[in-house]
């Protein structure tokens, strides 16, 4: 029984009008209604859940990633996603720092740490998650919104790191041979030391 028709027979009871004993004409009338109720109700605790991040499960994670110009990407939990979005959230015009820039990345959808180098004017993001090929250009995109536009950026995004490159001692000539373009070897560099 939904919670409309209890609130219809907490009304009716107390004037006496009607016999309400579950078998009278009145109460098969309340019965077909609850039956219209049930789907109503079912349709708003839906739409309440989908109303605040923390409890959406699908339509309201979407609108809320479209509203916030977030990177889709199918690839994102539902807790990911509810990450995602409480981060870009909080964001403030205050938090123009290394702790408030990073936690906007994660808003993103990157958990990366940033490596200042003042004396060049860069900064190095590094993640190591590793993103799909057709996420990593919209995600570095929205990063770079994010970014102090007067420094040079240099992303190290996924397994492979410069760090992995020199442990891997192999000269240049046999990283040539191998025949990656650029943008292969960003997404897909670290399949060639594994």
């Amino acid at each position: 029984m939904t919670e409309s028709i209890k609130n219809i027979y907490r009304m009716l009871r107390p004037l006496s009008l009607y016999m309400l004993n579950g078998q009278s004409g009145v109460d098969c009338e309340l019965m077909a209604m609850d039956s219209g109720f049930a789907l109503l109700e079912n349709e708003l605790s839906t739409l309440f859940a989908e109303s605040f991040v923390q409890t959406a499960g699908s339509f309201g994670l979407r609108l809320r990633e479209e509203l916030l110009q977030l990177p889709m990407s199918s690839q994102f939990s539902i807790e990911a996603m509810r990450e995602r979005i409480l981060y870009r959230l909080a964001v403030a015009p205050t938090d123009f720092n290394l702790e408030g820039i990073q936690n906007a990345m994660r808003g993103a959808g990157l958990d990366a740490v940033i490596e200042e180098f003042p004396g060049e004017y860069k900064i190095k993001v590094e993640g190591e998650t590793f993103v799909s090929d057709s996420f990593f250009d919209s995600l570095k995109e929205d990063v770079l919104k994010m970014l102090p536009a007067h420094l040079f950026v240099d992303f190290e995004i996924g397994n492979l790191t410069w760090s992995a490159i020199d442990s891997a001692d192999n000269s240049f000539g046999q990283l040539d041979s191998m025949d990656f373009d650029w943008y292969t070897f960003d997404l897909r560099g670290h399949l060639l030391f594994s």
